[in-house]
């Protein structure tokens, strides 16, 4: 197999645990506040705020809400959008802006290894729980840069936000080195907590 090269694409919907293709009509409508300066791209994961708004949120800070996919709002310049990511227009609209974002914890996603310049994910970690980062999201595409980062060591610690479910088979995807794409689930996501967010 061919060696893999760093270009992450954010957290991509693989296919849901009951081995089905994705149910897209499960994303979730929620509400970006038309100021909110962070960009937001397709793939990001994104939390819930204490005023209800949907943003990012560093890794390892708290509990997740899902993956961002999308977001409609009101140009007061060039009328509806509907765009795969929040690039902070200064003519939103207040009120009118909305995320898609998928919160289904039966779904498994795709999502490219980095954080080490030695090592990938192998299969010794399935079923571990691990951290991503955000990396850098492309601004012409809107797809995110997000990734599993094993800057942080694979764990049991529960309030690492992904479960490290299997490796990705697909062609051209070399598990036996750097950089591979693996398949994760929601782990510390308000999906699967009895706590509601704070």
């Amino acid at each position: 197999m061919a060696n893999n090269t760093f270009a992450p694409f954010g957290f991509r919907p693989s296919r849901l645990t009951s081995g089905s293709l994705p149910n897209y009509a499960l994303a979730q409508p929620k509400p970006i506040l038309y100021t909110n300066s962070n960009k937001m791209y397709a793939g990001d994961p994104v939390q819930i705020t204490t005023s209800g708004y949907v943003d990012t949120l560093a890794p390892g800070s708290s509990t997740y809400y899902g993956i961002f996919q999308s977001v409609e709002y009101v140009d007061s310049v060039l009328g509806p959008q509907k765009l795969p990511s929040w690039q902070a227009p200064a003519t939103a609209v207040s009120g009118s802006v909305y995320a898609q974002i998928i919160t289904d914890r039966d779904q498994l996603w795709e999502v490219q290894v980095g954080g080490s310049t030695s090592v990938g994910l192998t299969f010794a970690s399935v079923e571990m729980n691990v951290q991503f980062a955000y990396g850098t999201g492309n601004t012409r595409s809107g797809i995110s840069g997000a990734y599993i980062d094993l800057g942080t060591a694979p764990a049991n610690t529960n309030t690492l936000p992904f479960r490290f479910t299997n490796l990705w088979l697909g062609v051209g995807n070399d598990n036996t080195g750097l950089y591979n794409i693996v398949e994760v689930r929601f782990n510390n996501f308000l999906c699967n907590t009895t706590t509601g967010r704070s």
